[in-house]
This record gives structure tokens, C-alpha cells and sequence, in this order.
């Protein structure tokens, strides 16, 4: 449900910005982003119930946080990036 709520976005955005879109292309790719982030939820809430962003180990903490993460997020900027260029 929420991957079809963005992918509409997505849709509606490109239109906005009077970028040719294939909406059914951007719409799966929407939905598959979403699918990977459900895919990713068990691993998130292991990793903040593991290594709490609290305490006295904080600091290590977001370190940890921040590299297991980085790699998910660089992807994520690249196929932002990919819409709305014109």
C-alpha cells in the first residue's frame, strides 16, 4: 500500500515538473524499492535493538549505524537523482 502511495507521487511529481515519464516503469521500480525496505525491516530493528542509539556507547553505536546503512542510502540518492532530470 505504501509503495503505491510513492509510486503515484512519483508519477505526479515528473508530471509537475512536465518530465516524459513510463509510468509503469517508475511504478514498479517504486513498488520493488519498497518491497527491499520490507525485506530490510527485520535487520533495522536487530541492529537498533543491538546497538541503541542510547546509553553510554552512543557514539560507537552511530558509527555502527551509519556504515550499515550508507550503502542503502547511496542507492537510494542514485535512483532519486534518475527522475526529474530533464
Amino acid at each position: 500500500m505504501v509503495g503505491l502511495l510513492f509510486a503515484v507521487r512519483r508519477i505526479v511529481l515528473a508530471k509537475v515538473e512536465g518530465t516524459h515519464i513510463r509510468w509503469v516503469i517508475e511504478s514498479a521500480l517504486e513498488l520493488v524499492w519498497w518491497y527491499v525496505w520490507a525485506a530490510y525491516t527485520p535487520l533495522v530493528m536487530g541492529l537498533a535493538k543491538r546497538f541503541p542509539l542510547t546509553g553510554p556507547r552512543f557514539v560507537p553505536h552511530i558509527a555502527i549505524h551509519r556504515l550499515v546503512t550508507k550503502p542503502r542510502f547511496q542507492s537510494h540518492d542514485t535512483r532519486e537523482g534518475s527522475v526529474g532530470t530533464k
